[in-house]
């Protein structure tokens, strides 16, 4: 028998943000709280950290995870459990009474949202009409990002009440409950495409490793130091496994990642876009909050309303991108480069802290970054996944997330760290002024790596053809193989 809601579009779009929304809008809010956390629950500042690595690494393995299910079980009954494992961990994290608690509801709430990833968007983008793609990559953009720019103002009201952070987690996991309820009246029953594929085991041991011990490592950073080997072991270690990962994924006839469909020059640009684009974003906001914390000694809720233009941008953005996907731009790449560009000014305006008042320069930058967040990472997803067939675009999502994920959480410390030791002795607002600068480097450099892909790549502004990517199951856009026209046959022909 049909669902009430089966076949609804925009019940399906609800699910989508549902699965996605709740557990990010924790990772750019939890900063906020900690020292109520911490208060509430015993867990100190490491053992926190080592749990928000742990939801972060839980995020990154689920979503590569996912790529693999959703090839075997039916999506219906896989979002119910994923949504429901997202409900305990909220239920656990609200009613922690220690740190095993807290921090076991963290990292069920960062797997159930990787693995809800992979599962709620595909039949999104696949059982729709045409005309529905641009509501989607613009719904999409808000879901990734616009939750990253609500984290702050809602960690800031959620510090009113001594128990205001165990009502946050009430909240989200209300929100999972609702998503769970909807996808039981839209949802259909439909067979998955391979349920017969053999388990990739040696896959999912390099992404577990290479995804867990990185985490763990930039946790005990701070700690420890960069000469510690808490620090330098698992993080080598780590690296050693998502680069054989990438390799052995690369050779694979049947593989869990697919990392040969994207090794030409628009998916690598998404890549780089999203990774680098997406870590200076979030390193960028947390200097910020940091430097209005210890050093300007402003309140949680003060902070979070010092960061709301960037909802703002966010939504400017998507709009943008509506628009462009709407009209089939061929420019959408350089609106993505662009976004860069906001960026690096964001940060060059950061880089003023200490000169101009605090609050006001926080209040700009935030535009800029809010801009320039809507602009790179949901954009280069898309970029990405357009350049490969549409039944492919969970997979695509999932690994493209999974390195973001990485690059997002692992430079952001590092650099503070960075900052922190260059500026030893001195006061703390030159650390982060340091760690801004170096995060300003890292900007400008994304750009130039961003511009030298895409100018190598021999590829130019192409309208991206949604009809053969939605009915004929063609790439959207063409994406040559990277280095094309510089390569001996090309350059004859």
């Amino acid at each position: 028998m049909p669902r009430p809601l089966e076949g609804s579009y925009w019940a399906t779009l609800g699910i989508v943000l549902l699965a996605l929304c709740p557990n990010i809008v924790f990772t750019t809010a939890y900063a906020l709280m900690t020292k109520t956390i911490v208060a509430h629950t015993g867990i100190d500042q490491t053992g926190l950290a080592v749990t928000e690595g742990l939801s972060n690494a839980g995020y990154a393995f689920g979503a590569l995870v996912g790529g693999d299910l959703t090839q075997r079980f039916r999506q219906r009954r896989l979002f119910l459990v994923c949504e429901a494992l997202f409900v305990v961990g909220a239920a656990l994290s609200a009613l922690a009474w220690d740190p095993v608690s807290f921090g076991s509801g963290r990292v069920l709430q960062g797997l159930a949202t990787g693995l809800l990833l992979v599962v709620a968007i595909p039949p999104l983008v696949q059982q729709f009409p045409v005309e529905r793609m641009p509501v989607t990559a613009a719904a999409v953009n808000v879901g990734f990002f616009g939750a990253v720019t609500v984290g702050p103002l809602v960690g800031g009201a959620a510090t009113l009440g001594s128990a205001g952070w165990r009502w946050l987690f009430a909240g989200l996991g209300l929100l999972g409950a609702l998503g769970v309820a909807l996808a039981l009246l839209a949802l259909p029953h439909r067979d998955p495409p391979d349920p017969d594929l053999k388990a990739d085991w040696s896959g999912l041991g390099l992404a577990a490793a290479g995804t867990v011990a990185p985490f763990v490592a930039v946790a005990e950073l701070a700690a420890h130091g960069f000469s510690s080997v808490v620090f330098t072991v698992p993080l080598a270690a780590g690296t050693i496994c998502l680069v054989a990962l990438l390799v052995t994924e690369y050779r694979k006839r049947e593989a869990l990642s697919p990392v040969r469909p994207l090794s030409t020059s628009l998916p690598l640009l998404g890549i780089v876009v999203a990774s680098l684009g997406g870590a200076v974003y979030v390193t960028l906001l947390e200097l910020a909050e940091r430097y209005l914390q210890r050093v300007s000694r402003l309140s949680s809720l003060s902070i979070g309303f010092a960061l709301w233009p960037q909802v703002a941008g966010i939504l400017i953005a998507a709009g943008v991108f509506y628009l462009l996907v709407r009209r089939r731009s061929a420019w959408i790449a350089a609106f993505v480069l662009g976004g860069l560009l906001l960026l690096v000014c964001a940060a060059a305006l950061l880089t003023q802290l200490g000169r101009l008042e605090p609050r006001s320069l926080v209040l700009a930058a935030s535009g800029l970054l809010g801009l320039g967040a809507g602009a790179t990472v949901s954009p280069a997803l898309w970029l990405a996944g357009w350049s490969v067939p549409a039944q492919m675009v969970g997979r695509v999502f999932a690994l493209v997330e999974l390195l973001r994920a990485e690059a997002d959480y692992i430079v952001g410390p590092v650099l503070r760290q960075i900052g922190s030791r260059a500026a030893q002795g001195s006061a703390l607002a030159h650390g982060l002024r340091h760690s801004i600068w170096l995060t300003l480097w890292l900007a400008v450099g994304t750009v130039a790596l961003c511009a030298a892909i895409y100018l190598a790549s021999g590829v130019r502004p192409q309208r991206p053809d949604l009809d053969a990517y939605l009915d004929e199951g063609e790439p959207a856009l063409s994406s040559p193989r990277f280095l094309e026209r510089l390569r001996p046959s090309a350059a004859a022909s």
